[in-house]
C-alpha cells in the first residue's frame, strides 16, 4: 500500500546532513518521525561528538539517493557461482523555468549497477515504469575496450534499493550484518566484472 511504502523509504534513514568538522565518522542515521517533518522522507544524520583522527570531514563522504522511475527491467548476470549482477537505469526528473518563464521538465538518466543479494532484490522487485529508491555510492571507472579505446563510465553502485511495489525487502537491507557483508563482496564482484569486460 501508499503508506507502507512511505514507512519502507521513511525507514531507510541515509540522508546526508551537513558535517561539522569536528564529527567523526562514526555516524548513526535515523528517519525522521512523520509529525517531525511535512516531507514523509525526509531523514536526519546523527553524529556523536567525538576526536577521531579518522574523522569524515578527512576522509570524505560518498554516498547518494536518488528516487525515480525505472527505464527498464534489469539486465542480470551470474558472475560467480552464486553471486550475481544487475543493473538497470533510473529515471529522475525536476522542473524549472526558461528565460521566458515557461516551466520545463528534464530528465537526468542514471545507470544503476546492483551485487549479490542487492542484484537478486533488483530481479525480483524492479520492472519497466516501477518508482525505486537507490541508495548507494557514486563510482567513476575507466577501462580500455577490445578495440582499443579507453571508455569511461559513471554509476551508482547500490547498497540498498527499494521498489515502491514491493518495500518488504528493507526489513533485510537495513542489517548491519547484511551491509559490511555486502560492502566486502561487491567489491570482489566489480573487480570480477570488470575482468569480464575486459576480456569480451
Amino acid at each position: 500500500s501508499y503508506r507502507e511504502s512511505q514507512t519502507a523509504i521513511s525507514g531507510l534513514g541515509r540522508r546526508v546532513g551537513q558535517l561539522d568538522a569536528g564529527q567523526t565518522e562514526n555516524a548513526e542515521y535515523q528517519g525522521t518521525k512523520p509529525d517531525q517533518s511535512p516531507h514523509p522522507t525526509a531523514t536526519r544524520l546523527v553524529l556523536p561528538s567525538s576526536s577521531s583522527k579518522g574523522s569524515l570531514h578527512r576522509r570524505g563522504f560518498n554516498k547518494i539517493i536518488l528516487l525515480g522511475t525505472s527505464g527498464k527491467d534489469p539486465e542480470i548476470r551470474q558472475i560467480s557461482e552464486d553471486r550475481k549482477f544487475a543493473k538497470f537505469s533510473l529515471a529522475t526528473s525536476y522542473v524549472f523555468k526558461d528565460k521566458e518563464g515557461n516551466l520545463l521538465e528534464k530528465t537526468d538518466w542514471h545507470s544503476i549497477s546492483c551485487f549479490g543479494r542487492t542484484a537478486e532484490t533488483a530481479e525480483k522487485t524492479v520492472k519497466k515504469g516501477y518508482r525505486v529508491l537507490v541508495e548507494g555510492k557514486l563510482r567513476y571507472s575507466e577501462y580500455t575496450n577490445k578495440n582499443g579505446v579507453d571508455i569511461q563510465r559513471t554509476e551508482i553502485i547500490a547498497d540498498s534499493i527499494v521498489s515502491i511495489k514491493s518495500p518488504k525487502q528493507i526489513l533485510l537491507e537495513n542489517s548491519e550484518g547484511y551491509r559490511a557483508e555486502e560492502s566486502s563482496m561487491r567489491e570482489k564482484d566489480i573487480d570480477l566484472l570488470q575482468d569480464q569486460e575486459h576480456r569480451s
